[in-house]
C-alpha cells in the first residue's frame, strides 16, 4: 500500500537504487498515478523491465511524502477510525465510517498562517491539503495526478466554517464539482511554512498519523526518488 511504498521511498530518495511497487494495498495511488498496472504479474514485468525514471518527492519537517500531507480534520478522523478499530476490532473501513461521523459532528477548525513565497496568509480552516504535485479535481480523474515530475506542492485549503459548509464540500467532491475560490483556496508553490496556535501537531503523511512539532516547514524535492515505471505507449 501506499504507507508502505511511503516507507521504503524514504530510505530511497536522495540515492540511485531504483524504487519498484507492486500495488497490493487498499488504493495505491502511487502507483496508479505511475501508471502501473494493477494485477500483481504485470507489475512484476514493469520491474523486470528495469526501466528507471526520477519523480519528485514532498517533504514536511524531514519526513518524506508521495501522494501528500494533511493536517485537519483527516488526521483526526484517521485518529479516531485506529481507536475504534483497537476498541472495538472493527475492519478499516467501517471504522472510517464511525471516525467521520464523529470528527463531522466536533467540526474542529484550525487557525493557520502560511508563509509561501513571501507572502503571508490568515486563513480558518477545518483541512489543509499539501499533495506532491498537481491533483485533478474533475470527474472522471478527480484525486489523481498526471505527472509527478512538475517540481511543485499544491496547497488546498478548505474554506468551509461550519458543518454544513464540511458536508456540502464533501458532496461537491464526491461528485466532481468542486469550484475554486468557493469550496477552496488552490495554490501551487514549492515551500511553504505552515504555522498554527499548537506548538505540536497531528499530521497525516499518505494516510499515517505522525507528530511533528510546529511550524510545519513544507518543500518538494525535484526529482529526488528514481522509481520503476511502465514503458510509454506509442
Amino acid at each position: 500500500g501506499d504507507g508502505t511504498v511511503n516507507a521504503v521511498a524514504a530510505a530511497l530518495v536522495g540515492g540511485d537504487v531504483p524504487l519498484g511497487v507492486l500495488p497490493m494495498g487498499t488504493l495505491n495511488h502511487f502507483a496508479k498515478d505511475l501508471g502501473i498496472p494493477a494485477e500483481l504479474a504485470e507489475a512484476v514485468n514493469v520491474i523486470a523491465l528495469n526501466r528507471a525514471a526520477s519523480v519528485d518527492v514532498g517533504e514536511v519537517n524531514r519526513q518524506v511524502f508521495i501522494n501528500n500531507s494533511s493536517l485537519g480534520v483527516y488526521a483526526r478522523a484517521v485518529i479516531e477510525r485506529d481507536h475504534t478499530q483497537n476498541r472495538l476490532g472493527m475492519a478499516k473501513w467501517p471504522a472510517m465510517a464511525v471516525a467521520a461521523i464523529k470528527t463531522f459532528r466536533l467540526a474542529p477548525m484550525l487557525h493557520v498562517r502560511l508563509d509561501m513565497n513571501g507572502k503571508l496568509i490568515r486563513l480558518k480552516t477545518p483541512l489543509v491539503f499539501v499533495g506532491n504535485n498537481r491533483y485533478r479535481l474533475e470527474l472522471p480523474m478527480i484525486g489523481a495526478r498526471d505527472r509527478l515530475d512538475e517540481g511543485v506542492l499544491s496547497l488546498y485549503v478548505a474554506t468551509a466554517h461550519t458543518r454544513w459548509g464540511m458536508l456540502k464540500l464533501l458532496f461537491r467532491a464526491a461528485f466532481g464539482k468542486l469550484r475554486q475560490s468557493r469550496d477552496f483556496e488552490a495554490m501551487y508553490t514549492n515551500e511553504v511554512w505552515i504555522e498554527t496556535r499548537h506548538r505540536r501537531l497531528h499530521v497525516a503523511i499518505d494516510g499515517e498519523i505522525v507528530r511533528l512539532q510546529s511550524p510545519l516547514h513544507y518543500k518538494i524535492r525535484p526529482r529526488a526518488l528514481r522509481i520503476l515505471v511502465p514503458e510509454k505507449p506509442a
